[in-house]
């Protein structure tokens, strides 16, 4: 009797182990749906974020930041054209005014987010201005 007991009792064990080891492999499945789940739904919320703000001339810096963008320039500087620099220093001190002067347009295209940058150049050469200051004589002339 004891002997039947006992291997009734360790049947049953079994069977809790085996339930309780089933229950954890499929919560730790549920857990890494449940974070790739977030994943994408923070991902979404960026894209969305990143097409609306690019609507309004915005960049955020989630797509590039400053820094990263303002090394992308110093190292592209030989391929702009001859005699033509930006108004602001090519350095990170004034990543700052890469927002302030870039403006931005946005495509989307096969499910691509695309940015096209455009900053304004201006020319390195040395001018010489000259103001012609016109005076106008009235000179009345008088019938005698």
């Amino acid at each position: 009797m004891t002997l039947t007991v006992l291997n009734v009792f360790r049947s049953e064990t079994n069977e809790t182990l085996s339930w309780l080891s089933m229950k954890i492999e499929v919560e730790g499945h549920m857990l890494r749906v449940k974070n790739a789940i977030n994943v994408l739904q923070r991902n979404l919320n960026l894209l969305i974020d990143s097409v609306m703000n690019a609507q309004k001339g915005v960049l955020q810096p989630q797509i590039i930041s400053p820094i990263t963008l303002m090394e992308a320039l110093i190292k592209s500087v030989s391929a702009f054209p001859k005699d033509t620099t930006f108004p602001f220093p090519l350095s990170k001190d004034s990543a700052h005014f890469v927002l302030r002067l870039c403006d931005l347009q946005l495509y989307i295209k096969n499910g691509i987010l695309g940015y096209v940058i455009l900053l304004p150049l201006v020319n390195r050469g040395n001018f010489n201005i000259i103001i012609i200051i016109i005076i106008i004589i009235i000179i009345m002339f008088r019938k005698d």
